[in-house]
């Protein structure tokens, strides 16, 4: 991720009307997330965000729910 992208985005964004009022890690997360779906193929990004049954699962043990997929 580049730096001068995100110091540019922080410093634009009390004029951006999107962005106006977001806070500062929601501004940084907004142009992170930008960049990377920008910059990977979609490949990249399914492997990186994982399936859905995968990332459900890590989600539900961490909610200490049961996990319940239908198939």
């Amino acid at each position: 991720l580049s730096a001068p992208v995100i110091v540019t985005e922080v410093l634009l964004s009390p004029f951006v009307k999107q962005s106006k009022h977001k806070s500062l890690k929601c501004i940084i997360g907004d142009t992170a997330l930008r960049y990377l779906s920008d910059n990977l193929s979609l490949a990249e990004l399914q492997y990186h965000m994982g399936t859905s049954v995968g990332v459900y699962s890590n989600w539900a043990r961490k909610a200490k729910t049961p996990i319940a997929i239908d198939e």
